[in-house]
């Protein structure tokens, strides 16, 4: 498999955990990998009144610590993700943000083996 045919079906199974997680589940996602780190961008749009949570939280000074929680859910459920593809694989770190105002959230997973390479050597199954 080459490497932007691993990078869509790897789009594909994040978005659909991201829908799994809120539901609705982003209108576009992005998936990068370069050696053993991979970029993800998720798009997506929200209601006023999810806007109006998310801003209310923010002034609360709650914000960081809710998005901690969603990030450690979102780090566990692609641990689970990747080690399907190649039982080897595990996250060695993991960062996630949110932009202003809140349409993209970008995280960058660092990987304790070089997933390019893994790909190019057909050394991942995704199906």
């Amino acid at each position: 498999m080459n490497l932007r045919a691993a990078e869509k079906k790897l789009e594909s199974k994040f978005a659909e955990l991201k829908a799994q997680w809120s539901k609705q589940g982003p209108y576009r996602t992005i998936v990068s990998i370069k050696g053993r780190k991979i970029g993800l961008e998720y798009y997506a749009t929200f209601t006023p009144l999810e806007l109006h949570a998310f801003n209310f939280l923010r002034k609360q000074h709650l914000f960081e610590t809710w998005f901690f929680e969603i990030k450690m859910i979102m780090k566990a459920d692609f641990e689970m993700l990747l080690s399907s593809i190649n039982d080897e694989l595990r996250i060695v770190s993991f960062d996630s943000k949110m932009s202003e105002n809140y349409d993209v959230q970008t995280t960058i997973i660092e990987m304790n083996k070089d997933l390019e390479k893994l790909i190019i050597n057909g050394q991942v199954v995704l199906t």
